[in-house]
């Protein structure tokens, strides 16, 4: 609390840089009895607080607060041209990305003098969530058990997304 003046300010930024990659790469040869499974995943739990409280007794009180939050992230998962892979069940080539983010900024002033208080969350996203199989030769028999939980196409009342047990050549990615 100052006698006169106050001002007080608060930020916090937060940059995230992630690159997560799973692939078969160009010309390889993958064979297996069972399944094969290129999988990528990506998960973001961010939190960005950014609160300032300014006080004067006899004069005036500013307080601003500002979070910022950078996120770019790139999730692939692949099969690279020119590759042979066979298996004698399935095929899954996944990528997902999970992101869970909060931003909080306040500011509080309080003055005899006048008082103002601002808070401003500024969030950017740059997010590239790809599975791809490239000019590549994929051969899945599905002589056992379906994938569970693989995306249908279908969706419910609720916005939310149809999944079934699917066997194969299954290629999904999901943000």
């Amino acid at each position: 609390l100052s006698p006169s003046a106050a001002i007080t300010p608060a930020a916090d930024v937060t940059v995230v840089n992630q690159t997560v990659e799973a692939r078969i790469g160009a010309s390889a040869d993958v064979d297996a009895r069972r399944d094969v499974i290129v999988s990528a995943k990506a998960e973001e739990d961010l939190l960005s607080i950014a609160v300032a409280i300014a006080g004067s007794g006899a004069g005036a009180a500013v307080a601003a607060g500002v979070g910022v939050v950078v996120l770019t992230d790139t999730t692939t998962a692949s099969v690279g041209n020119g590759a042979t892979v066979g298996a004698g069940n399935n095929v899954l080539v996944q990528a997902g990305d999970t992101t869970d983010l909060d931003v909080i900024a306040g500011a509080i002033g309080a003055g005899s003098g006048g008082a103002g208080g601002a808070g401003v969350g500024v969030v950017v996203i740059d997010k590239t969530t790809d599975a791809n199989i490239g000019n590549a030769t994929v051969d899945a028999g599905a002589n056992g058990s379906a994938v569970a939980g693989m995306l249908n196409g279908d969706q419910g009342s609720d916005g939310s997304f149809g999944v079934a047990a699917m066997g194969g050549v299954l290629v999904q990615s999901q943000s």
